[in-house]
């Protein structure tokens, strides 16, 4: 029987995968449709051929290399891909268990709940672009500003999720561990987090890409290599193919972290079955 749910279960990941695969492949191709018969203007929405061809070819990226002349166009584009995923999961690497444990903090102890909640509560609504200007002027140019931005936008909000999410367990959980005689750390280990990681999970999949989009922005202005600065570039040179596929690289990054956030969600909350509707 757990063999037959089992096999179910991947093939349907499997259609899924195959309708998601086909979905992206059909954008490309009304794109490449499109601009061939000239609906999509040539000059601003080049097809997608066209962008792999100066692609592979790395005509377009010999600008780029100045700073890493030692290196090849093709690693100079894979390390821009690299600095800013590494940049991101970084971030999310310390904000996430660091808000956390601030949140069991703040939900364990009234002091630190009066103290620090009404803080945190007023500085997560404040957009982690804002952080920008004042990451620079106190860490300088460089990794630590983007980083630092990384971080903001994910710790405050995973922090309030962590005090909400505490508040709405059901006392009953507690008690029944209680009566176990379970220590008040072994409660808060094996009772309290498994009851909370799913919708803090959740949470930080939605601010991943609010996470996502900051460490481009900070690239922007601050970074001399990376996803965002690759855009900057090809707007000072009006290269609109630079551009796009600096975008296109964007979103397909975005969307691969988020499927890796997707299947450490699910190895990790092994207890939480998916539920398919179709």
């Amino acid at each position: 029987m757990r063999e037959i749910r089992r096999t179910a279960i991947w093939e349907k990941r499997g259609k899924h995968f195959l309708l998601q695969a086909a979905s992206i492949l059909g954008f490309g191709l009304s794109w490449e449709i499109l601009s061939r018969v000239g609906i999509l203007s040539p000059v601003y929405f080049p097809p997608p051929s066209a962008l792999a061809k100066e692609l592979f070819q790395s005509h377009m990226l010999e600008f780029y290399k100045a700073p890493y002349a030692q290196q090849s166009s093709e690693l100079v584009l894979i390390n821009s891909i690299v600095a800013t995923v590494l940049r991101v999961i970084a971030g999310i690497g310390i904000g996430f268990p660091a808000a956390v444990a601030f949140g069991f903090w703040i939900a364990y102890s009234k002091l630190a709940e009066r103290v620090f909640l009404p803080i945190v509560t007023m500085m997560a609504p404040i957009s982690p672009v804002a952080w920008i200007p004042f990451a620079m002027l106190l860490l300088g140019i460089g990794n630590l500003p983007a980083l630092f931005v990384v971080v903001v936008s994910v710790f405050f909000l995973i922090t309030i999720a962590t005090v909400s999410s505490i508040r709405q367990m059901d006392p009953m959980h507690i008690l029944w561990a209680k009566q176990y005689g379970a220590s008040p750390r072994q409660t808060m280990r094996y009772v309290v987090l498994p009851s909370i990681l799913p919708s803090l999970f959740v949470v930080l999949r939605v601010n991943f890409f609010a996470a996502w989009m900051s460490v481009l922005v900070a690239e922007m202005v601050g970074v001399s290599q990376g996803l965002g600065q690759m855009v900057m570039v090809g707007r000072g040179l009006f290269n609109m193919k630079l551009i796009l596929i600096a975008m296109i690289l964007i979103g397909l990054c975005g969307y691969v972290l988020d499927r890796l956030l997707s299947l450490l969600q699910r190895h990790m909350l092994w207890w939480k079955r998916e539920v398919y509707i179709a």
